[in-house]
């Protein structure tokens, strides 16, 4: 027999799989089952909303007073990076391939009514310092724990290294993007109420394409998440709120918002949802099962479950820390989730972990 051809490539997958290092390792909760090996991040009380690079060995964050400022840890190193600032409080973002799509915002007058997100891509490197709004004081802005009361002015800039471009300067809100597959999809109140807007961002453009509406429902309708596959759409709605302008709840529907689906009917408060990566699982943030006024925590649910499935064959829940345990970003092969805590803290502040999360 001859012998077996052999061949060399250079190419490298778009995901490695690496140890985590940064941070420091925390007890486990008991309870936790599907977290496992859980690491504080952070340690200043004021950071939130994590978003993972697109090779998984970054996470971005927004730390500081009034979540000022736009942060990168390596994973592995621990080492800190600052990227943008000032951001203002409801300073959201979006991976956008390999570039950073974010919103720069005025700061409201009243900080603790604000949200903010982020999550950034790989390939995004530098630091930019720039003068302008001050931020405001307080940590309410580094976790998402209730529908905005007021939304300040917001722009959304396309960030690519150190350069910044702006993509919608109109006056109003436009933020907490999301994007897959060459669509932004993000929050506006050009119109007068906050709804949902698409918009395609293909490849180095540098632009956004034609707006289309999503929504048309009077309240709040934001935090959008779409799945890998650009198959589905889920967000944060006050329709249907009974009354109560404050609740809300997560929906579900195509790529374009079509044939929503209410899937939370429990809770007054259900907040940013997240897809795992491979899967249809849908994690979000929860009071439905507080034992105290003001507990949030992780869900996860199974959106793909049988329409008879007991609620406990479709729903999870992920975490059991007294105070705020919300906002999950999930590593892009699903194998990780972050997420921000006040675990270990005053129950104002609140600090970034992430964890193994556990396949049943």
């Amino acid at each position: 027999m001859g012998l077996l051809p052999t061949a060399e490539t250079t190419a490298r997958p778009l995901w490695i799989p690496h140890r985590i290092r940064a941070g420091k390792s925390v007890a486990a909760d008991p309870r936790e089952t599907r977290l496992a090996e859980p690491r504080q991040l952070t340690f200043d009380g004021t950071s939130g909303l994590p978003a993972w690079s697109g090779d998984g060995k970054t996470l971005y964050f927004v730390s500081g007073p009034g979540c000022a400022t736009l942060r990168a840890v390596n994973l592995e190193s621990g080492a800190m990076t600052d990227l943008a600032t000032p951001l203002g409080p409801f300073a959201t973002a979006t991976r956008a391939g390999e570039r950073l799509v974010h919103a720069r915002c005025e700061t409201p007058g009243d900080a603790s009514a604000g949200t903010t997100g982020v999550a950034a891509s790989a390939g995004t490197a530098g630091s930019e310092s720039t003068t302008g709004v001050a931020a405001s004081a307080g940590t309410a802005c580094a976790r998402r724990s209730e529908v905005p009361r007021a939304l300040p002015s917001c722009e959304l800039t396309l960030r690519e290294h150190a350069e910044a471009h702006p993509l919608v300067k109109s006056p109003g809100f436009h933020g907490d993007p999301a994007y897959a597959g060459e669509a932004l999809v993000f929050t506006s109140t050009r119109d007068g109420d906050a709804e949902l807007y698409r918009a395609t961002l293909r490849g180095d453009s540098k632009a956004l394409g034609e707006l289309v509406r999503l929504t048309s429902s009077p309240g709040y309708d934001g935090q959008a998440a779409l799945s890998a596959d650009r198959a589905a759409l889920a967000w944060v709605s006050a329709r249907g709120a009974e009354g109560d302008a404050s609740a809300s709840h997560i929906y579900l529907g195509g790529p374009e918002g079509q044939h929503p689906e209410r899937v939370t009917h429990d809770g007054r408060t259900n907040l940013a949802p997240a897809f795992v990566p491979g899967t249809r699982g849908l994690a979000f943030t929860s009071d439905r099962e507080a034992a105290t006024v003001g507990d949030l925590d992780l869900f996860l649910l199974d959106v793909d479950a049988p329409a008879g499935a007991s609620s406990a064959a479709r729903l999870v829940r992920l975490t059991f820390g007294e105070g705020f345990d919300g906002d999950a970003a999930f590593s892009p092969d699903g194998r990780y989730l972050a997420f921000a805590s006040s675990r270990g803290a005053p129950r104002e502040q609140t600090n970034v972990f992430v964890a193994t999360l556990a396949r049943e």
